[in-house]
């Protein structure tokens, strides 16, 4: 599916997760009581999770810095100047 088309869709169904979640209800029961089909709603978020999985997967890739960068990246130690004694 096209990014785009996935994330309008996503972004339509994300405020739908999070009210059942604050419903107290089961996923079950909130699709009951919102008219909501069910196998839409596993759909969805089975959706939503491998999305979202996928885009952390990308910005830990892209984050990820070579051997030689991370031996680059150390720690040095700075200390203050020493007092000038008049």
């Amino acid at each position: 599916m096209d990014k785009k088309v996935m994330d309008v869709r996503l972004k339509s169904w994300i405020p739908v997760f999070e009210e059942q979640a604050r419903s107290g209800l089961t996923k079950q029961a909130f699709c009951e009581k919102n008219n909501i089909k069910r196998g839409d709603f596993f759909y969805w978020q089975r959706q939503a999770r491998e999305y979202f999985l996928d885009q952390q997967e990308e910005t830990k890739s892209s984050s990820k810095t070579t051997e030689k960068e991370e031996t680059a990246l150390g720690f040095y130690e700075i200390s203050a100047p020493k007092a000038v004694s008049k």
